[in-house]
């Protein structure tokens, strides 16, 4: 199998581009943070009715989140491992009700840390809010 064609296998099976970008550069050994512009100044992009094409959080809230994103991306230890106990995994659950979703749907993540230092993130799919 040539490099094209992992490519490709990558593009049928992450179909979004901001995935995709994220798994060729961790590839490479580098860390990114994707920011769109509408999450940067959202007033700039209206709709025909004059409303923001997108929904977003606060000022300060965007702010925190790249802060932190940058903060942890940028440590060449990750700040949860300085205090881990040893043989101990560290398990996080995000769930995240998708407001603008039709049906009102949620999403869920999760992220799991073992002391030796590694960690997977778990994406599930979006569902009913219950």
């Amino acid at each position: 199998m040539t490099a094209t064609d992992v490519d490709a296998a990558a593009v049928d099976i992450i179909p979004d581009f901001h995935r995709q970008i994220k798994a060729k550069l961790l590839k490479l050994g580098m860390t990114s943070q994707l920011i769109r512009e509408t999450t940067l100044a959202p007033n700039e992009f209206l709709s025909k009715a004059g409303y923001p094409k997108r929904g977003t959080q606060d000022s300060a809230t965007v702010a925190w989140n790249l802060a932190t994103g940058l903060l942890y991306k940028t440590q060449a230890e990750p700040p949860w491992n300085r205090r881990m106990r040893p043989g101990v995994c560290y398990v996080g659950l995000v769930f995240k009700l998708l407001r603008n979703h039709p049906d009102n749907h949620t999403c869920c993540a999760a992220q799991m840390f073992l002391s030796e230092g590694d960690d997977v993130v778990f994406h599930g799919a979006n569902g009913q809010w219950s």
